[in-house]
């Protein structure tokens, strides 16, 4: 017998009290044959715990499914405690020890998903939660790459931004999120009396770490995505105008602890998979005296990202899942000189979808993850300047951006212009 299964308490040749842990799951036979093993220690009477039971090696679990723990155990047993059961990280349900005829047998009742698996759909929203930081990265380069100050002399523009921040995205329960983005942009500007229309590629990078907590049970990852895409914007002489966008690549994720089994052993596991996206919006601009301006404008993004399938300790199936974001707002500017320009804006914006769903599968039984949901509305704010000497090539701007709401955060970048 392996102590690691079956704990027992001895006084003299009667066991006190037997405490099962992580026991193999067996369709025929018993766990423990009192007959040949310690049949100089007397089992009647004593009591048992199997509060912590998991069970391993168990190909099929069906409702009132039964094993034996110990066979000749005897004609009585003393207090039995515990009525839940679990398989690994993936499963548990109701269960109890019972005594049929002189056996002690164990009855799994039923069985679903464990509290914790919700932890591998919260970790998927925080991918998103990257993706959607990456959408303002796109909007900056899009709003740089048009600005007249950083078209050069051919109509070729440059653009880089990078920057950070931290987010809690509320799921229904809560991830933390520390990202860090980037994108370079390769753009060029025609102007006619029509209107100007800018277009270009980006290249889009960004990763960071979060944290998920449900209730007291935590887990820990990191991701991070690489890819690219085409933007376009065109304005009118009245300054109204249209944008766009697509983008497309990978996205990885590697959880470390996201999920523990019943005898305290961690399991990560790590995914790869592609997500594309795609932003329009409409907007005014409203120019006043003095070097003023008010941005109206209008933007839905939209990002989605495959489903994902790994093993840890269960196997699991993560499905697709689909952000759909309408953002409406406005930003003031004022130009306080030549070299500097000050912005300021407010926005609202709304998540439609949102939703991380999945299953996992243990014993021939699969079975609805918890879900997670984004789905909610946020304020937005931010503020920034941006810097141009005119004898230089180089453009500056800085950023800052706090949302309140269903995700709460702080966001920062810094971005570079050059002419050439």
């Amino acid at each position: 017998m392996d102590s690691s299964n079956v704990n027992y308490q001895v006084t003299g040749n009667n066991a006190s009290k037997l405490t099962f842990t992580d026991v193999e799951w067996k369709d025929s036979g018993a766990l423990l044959n009192h007959a040949t093993t310690l049949s100089n220690v007397s089992f009647n009477g004593a009591a048992v715990d199997t509060s912590n039971i998991n069970f391993t090696n168990i190909k099929e679990l069906a409702a009132n499914k039964k094993m034996t723990l110990v066979s000749d155990f005897g004609d009585k047993v003393g207090t039995i405690t515990g009525t839940k059961y679990k398989v690994g990280s993936t499963l548990e349900g109701e269960g109890k020890a019972s005594l049929a005829g002189n056996d002690l047998i164990f009855t799994a009742e039923t069985g679903t998903s464990q509290e914790q698996t919700h932890n591998t759909v919260m970790g998927a929203t925080s991918s998103m939660a990257a993706l959607s930081a990456g959408n303002d990265f796109v909007g900056t380069a899009t709003e740089g790459l048009s600005l007249g100050s950083n078209i050069g002399v051919d109509g070729v523009s440059t653009f880089a931004n990078m920057g950070g921040g931290s987010m809690t995205q509320e799921t229904g329960s809560h991830v933390t999120s520390h990202t860090w983005n980037a994108i370079l942009a390769l753009g060029h500007q025609n102007e006619k009396k029509s209107g100007t229309t800018e277009y270009g590629a980006f290249f889009e990078y960004g990763k960071g770490n979060y944290s998920t907590f449900n209730g007291d049970i935590r887990g820990d990852g990191s991701m991070h995505y690489t890819g690219g895409g085409l933007l376009g914007k065109w304005t009118s002489p009245k300054k109204d105008y249209i944008e766009g966008s697509i983008r497309l690549g990978t996205i990885k994720d590697d959880a470390s602890n996201v999920l523990t089994d019943n005898m305290g052993n961690t399991y990560g596991y790590n995914t790869s998979t592609g997500y594309y996206g795609f932003h329009v919006g409409y907007g005014k601009v409203f120019d006043y005296s003095g070097g003023h301006s008010l941005d109206v404008y209008g933007k839905f993004f939209y990002n989605h990202r495959n489903g994902v399938s790994f093993d840890a300790g269960g196997h699991y199936d993560l499905d697709s899942i689909n952000s759909q974001i309408l953002r409406v707002g406005a930003r003031y500017s004022m130009r306080t000189s030549d070299q500097w320009k000050w912005y300021g804006g407010l926005a609202y914006e709304y998540e439609f979808n949102g939703d991380a769903t999945g299953s996992v599968t243990a014993a021939g039984i699969t079975s609805a993850i918890r879900g997670a949901s984004t789905k909610g509305g946020s304020l937005r704010a931010e503020v920034g300047a941006t810097i141009t000497q005119a004898d230089s090539p180089w453009t500056v701007d800085l950023n800052l951006t706090a949302f309140a709401g269903k995700k709460r955060g702080l966001t920062g970048g810094v971005g570079l212009k050059y002419n050439f």
